[in-house]
């Protein structure tokens, strides 16, 4: 029990890490591209406060959704069980990528460019969640 706590607060940190580098890459080119809203933004208040409030508010929520996808994937094991590959658990990672399809189109109708960089979150978000997870686990 004590490894699934481990393994999904761990994988949830290090998509912390990432989420943060990405945030930070792409209010970057916001800011390059003139964006209204991020210039507002940066003008009202300065670029550490809100790099902060980010790393604050994404290391433990992504820690917890670590833990509970973790559980997530127990279930889905006692449930349903079909590897392919190096997918312990086919139907974990397309549950995985359904849950993040949603916010990721919602962020590129928000967002409008550097769609490169939302596909890369989404990506990095099933392969931790749907793969290293699972990986950790068996």
């Amino acid at each position: 029990m004590l490894d699934l706590i481990i393994a999904g607060a761990a994988t949830g940190l290090l998509f912390a890490s990432f989420f943060i580098t990405f945030i930070c890459i792409l209010i970057f080119f916001l800011y390059k591209d003139a964006n209204p809203t991020v210039k507002r933004m940066l003008e009202s208040s300065t670029p550490t406060k809100f790099v902060m409030s980010v790393v604050i508010f994404s290391n433990p929520s992504f820690a917890a959704l670590g833990i509970v996808y973790a559980y997530v994937f127990l279930i889905f094991q006692e449930i349903y069980t079909l590897k392919i590959l190096f997918i312990h658990n086919i139907f974990y990672m397309i549950f995985i990528a359904l849950l993040a399809m949603p916010i990721t189109l919602l962020s590129i109708k928000v967002v409008k460019s550097q769609y490169w960089l939302i596909v890369t979150v989404f990506s990095i978000y099933t392969v931790l969640f749907g793969i290293l997870i699972p990986l950790l686990l068996t």
